[in-house]
């Protein structure tokens, strides 16, 4: 493996800029000068007068929702990250999305964006947080130039990956290179060494890459001398030396070979490689049936979706494979796929997961929707969570949705924060991303403004502790869960209690400070926090005939005991709800639901 250094410029050499609109400065949030420093580590970075910026950012924005109730009717659901129309810090407007979009687990979202750059050869950057990491045309450290960005991913840590080609300082042929985070680089020439690969063989072009560290996996052209360049997919194992030694390689499908469970070779290898944090792997690929081209999937469980053979659909149609196939991966050998099903005279489409058997299917009922038939899905954007659980999108009789598990967060018709209307959303892949823990998501949507926005989804806000609570008089504990955005400047986050007694009184707890305390005061209930505690008094609600309370929180104005703080970016609250209860027998008590930890950003 080669491996370089010198053209590392390190992230403490370079602010980032903000996004411009109209000439008008954008409300800063996310980004601070540590933040970035931790959350990812780009390469290669150029030493053009866009690098040399403030820390004014644009608005990071989020779709919030609950994830016991979906979307629904709801108004209101979500923030433009970056849309179509945006002018970049080196004066390029934003055009597309069409390449390579990606979230990590923090909620970091990057993109490979086009713009309306007057060069035809140079117009697309690569942004994270709305910040240019990297612009075709830019110069690196080591004199090299950036002739063409063709792929990227972010890991659940931060960790930038990037393919790119570029021209040598010394003025020879155009390369392409390979760089995952601030140490691990690999250039065009370098011997492939994995086995079942001639041993002279070296890399000629990096298309794609995905990661989920300690793996990745990359789509590249491979050549031996003397012989046809062919394309191919490879499992970098990064296990044993980290991002700093030589991975592992193994061979995943190649162009031209012929894997028992196909009709013929291997023609063509899908640009959307999928992989998990566990090595677990799906790569699409066409091959040649007998002249007709068709479509499967290569995993690390064998070959899946091979026309001809039967599928979990509904209908009993066997897969078909007559369209490109979308591929996903979990840990766990979990894979999820979004390809055709049915006859000679009928074609259908169908996703389908190793978790969760069929996720939809065309002329089918939608499972998160399930009065309504799924219209139609083509080469659908996919993607899997590490726990397994699927986001998709899917056109009904009424529009489109995106889907995630059992809810749907986003549809055609929902205004947006900014009073956008949603008016499409794009299917084709790569249009959806998710952070591993599924707490976040990435969508590209169409507005009534005209605009094609990148959107992202945050699915819930906070996370239980691991206090011991006790059941209330329903015979449940009190649940509490979070939603809206963990970003204090956007103070969007709102808790609801549920499982609770019906038309019990109750109120909002909150503390700087975890505890416990077994029947405090008489309570039936354990109190989870400690120190200094808030008590939300100013809003009293009942639980209602459905026994549940949701709180607005205000972030600048938190109740402490001599008076409303505001949060700060890196604090740490905790927060239950107090609640009148009942005992069998006995006079009035009280309880306390599950408590919630939220570390704001």
């Amino acid at each position: 493996m080669q491996t370089t250094f010198e053209h590392i410029l390190s992230a403490r050499d370079f602010i980032l800029t903000p996004l411009k609109r109209d000439g008008l400065r954008f409300l800063p949030v996310r980004s601070s000068p540590e933040s970035l420093k931790t959350r990812w580590r780009p390469v290669g970075l150029p030493q053009e007068s866009h690098m040399k910026l403030s820390f004014d950012t644009v608005v990071l924005v989020h779709i919030s929702f609950l994830a016991s109730t979906g979307l629904g009717g709801a108004q209101n659901a979500g923030h433009i990250v970056v849309q179509t129309g945006d002018v970049l810090a080196n004066g390029w407007e934003v055009a597309d999305f069409s390449d390579s979009i990606a979230m990590s687990e923090a909620g970091a979202w990057a993109a490979l964006v086009h713009t309306t750059e007057p060069s035809s050869s140079r117009d697309s950057v690569v942004l994270v947080d709305g910040q240019i990491v990297l612009a075709e045309g830019d110069t690196l450290a080591n004199g090299d130039v950036v002739e063409f960005l063709t792929g990227m991913d972010l890991d659940r840590d931060g960790t930038l990956a990037l393919a790119y080609r570029y021209a040598p300082a010394s003025g020879s042929a155009v390369h392409s290179r390979l760089s995952i985070g601030s140490t691990f680089t690999l250039d065009s020439g370098a011997l492939v060494g994995a086995p079942g690969v001639p041993a002279s063989a070296t890399y000629r072009r990096f298309d794609h890459v995905a990661v989920a560290l300690p793996y990745a996996v990359v789509a590249a052209t491979v050549g031996v001398p003397g012989s046809v360049d062919v394309e191919a997919a490879f499992l970098l194992d990064f296990t044993n030396g980290g991002l700093a030694g030589s991975p592992g390689v193994s061979l995943l499908a190649a162009e031209g070979s012929s894997p028992a469970a196909l009709a013929g070779p291997i023609t063509w290898i899908g640009q959307r490689p999928a992989v998990a944090s566990d090595g677990t792997y799906a790569v699409s690929v066409a091959f040649d049936d007998a002249g007709t081209f068709r479509h499967a999937v290569a995993t690390s469980g064998g070959v899946i979706a091979v026309p001809g053979t039967g599928s979990p659909a509904a209908s009993g149609h066997p897969w078909t494979g007559l369209f490109g196939i979308t591929v996903a991966a979990a840990p766990g050998g979990i894979r999820a796929v979004s390809a055709t099903v049915g006859t000679p005279q009928t074609t259908i489409g169908l996703l389908v997961s190793t978790a969760g058997g069929v996720l939809a299917e065309e002329s089918q009922l939608l499972a998160a929707r399930p009065t309504e038939i799924v219209y139609s899905f083509d080469n659908t954007s996919l993607e899997l969570s590490d726990s397994g659980e699927a986001a998709f999108i899917v056109r009904l009789g009424g529009g489109k949705v995106l889907v995630y598990g059992d809810d749907v967060v986003l549809e055609s018709g929902v205004s947006l924060v900014s009073g956008q209307l949603v008016t499409d959303m794009f299917v084709a892949s790569p249009t959806l991303a998710i952070g591993r823990s599924g707490e976040a998501l990435l969508a590209v949507v169409q507005h009534a403004g005209g605009e094609t926005a990148l959107v992202t989804i945050e699915r819930m806000v906070g996370n239980t502790t691991s206090c011991v609570v006790r059941p209330n008089s329903t015979g449940q504990m009190g649940r509490l869960v979070g939603s809206g955005s963990s970003y204090v400047a956007e103070n969007d986050v709102r808790l609801r209690a549920s499982r609770l007694p019906q038309m019990a009184f109750g109120y909002l707890l909150t503390s700087r400070t975890a505890g416990f305390s077994a029947l405090p005061g008489g309570s039936s209930g354990n109190l989870c926090l400690g120190g200094a505690i808030g008590r939300f008094v100013g809003q009293i609600q009942s639980s209602g005939a459905q026994g549940q309370i949701e709180t607005v929180v205000d972030l600048t104005a938190l109740p402490q005991p001599l008076g409303a703080v505001a949060a700060q970016p890196g604090e740490t609250w905790y927060f239950q709800l107090w609640h009148r209860d009942s005992s069998p027998g006995g006079p009035p008590t009280s309880n306390f639901t599950a408590s919630l930890a939220i570390d704001l950003r």
